[in-house]
């Protein structure tokens, strides 16, 4: 009798155990078969941006400059600014009061400002090095003045070189000078240096566009740099805007280098308000431009 109930104990368990099993493989069929409900994923917003650069060149253009400072202030949308460099003429003396009161000049904008070096302020002075230190002290990481949510990245070799997503869009800022080259080795290193930067990021990207500021067409002085870049970008495929100074007057090349290119010198910012840069993700030309934006 003892072994009888035993058995019939155990049978039962193994019936249980049996239909357990049953039921959790039945479980995870379904849960194989019907799909999970999924949070919509959050629409990437148009957005602007503004560029300027090659302003303020000497006393007139420092009021000029304020003029434009409170414009963006007060009617611009954009996100944040870029400052393409040259912001002293190529024949003033390099003085630090110079870096010094532009710093402070540009801080007035209510939005986050991302500095590019320009060759007027540092390759063209009498005493690079001591340019150099001047623009570190008073530009470095600039966009760290303003409170801002921003991820940024800089490149640790080239620390003014800089990174970042938003909206859907890779930003790229490189050391790109143009003018004489007053030391080959230091050319050569930043040059290498930004083809680090540009493979380091934009091999690796997700974004749906990319954007790339500098001081100088890239074109001039700038083999490798050239030749690296046009690679990147047949690879990439998707839309990029290069954006640049220096020439002081407006270009406009679509299809520059690859199809999917758009390569524009701005104004000068004595002659032209801040460009201010739309990008809408639905349209196939993601990115349109406004020369004068504040009328």
């Amino acid at each position: 009798m003892v072994m009888m109930r035993i058995h019939k104990q155990t049978t039962k368990w193994r019936f249980r155990t049996g239909n357990v099993l049953i039921l959790l493989v039945l479980f995870s069929f379904l849960c194989a078969c019907i799909p999970l409900s999924k949070k919509p994923e959050p629409s990437i917003q148009p957005f602007s941006f503004s560029v300027m650069g090659d302003v303020p060149r000497g006393a007139a253009e420092i009021v000029i400059l304020d003029s434009q400072i409170v414009n963006l202030n007060t009617q611009s949308t954009s996100k944040f600014s870029f400052h393409l460099g040259d912001f002293k003429r190529g024949s003033e003396p390099c003085d630090e009061a110079v870096y010094e009161r532009v710093s402070s000049q540009l801080q007035k904008i209510n939005q986050p400002v991302f500095m590019l070096m320009g060759d007027n302020e540092w390759n063209d002075c009498e005493n690079p090095e001591t340019a150099w230190d001047y623009w570190f002290k008073h530009f470095s990481i600039f966009e760290n003045r303003w409170d801002h949510h921003l991820q940024v990245d800089h490149q640790i070799e080239q620390i003014d070189n800089f990174a970042f997503n938003y909206g859907g869009v890779l930003f790229l800022g490189l050391n790109v000078v143009g003018s004489r080259i007053h030391d080959q080795v230091i050319w050569d290193t930043i040059e290498s240096n930004d083809i680090i930067w540009m493979r380091r990021n934009i091999e690796n990207s997700h974004a749906d566009a990319l954007v790339i500021v500098a001081q100088a067409n890239p074109a001039l002085n700038h083999p490798n740099l050239l030749t690296t870049f046009q690679e990147l970008a047949a690879e990439f495929k998707k839309p990029i805007l290069f954006l640049h100074g220096d020439g002081h007057y407006w270009t406009f090349d679509s299809g520059w280098k690859t199809p999917n290119m758009t390569k524009i010198q701005i104004d000068k910012g004595s002659i032209a308000d801040p460009l201010e840069v739309s990008y809408q993700p639905e349209n196939t030309t993601p990115f349109s431009f406004d020369r004068d934006p504040f009328n």
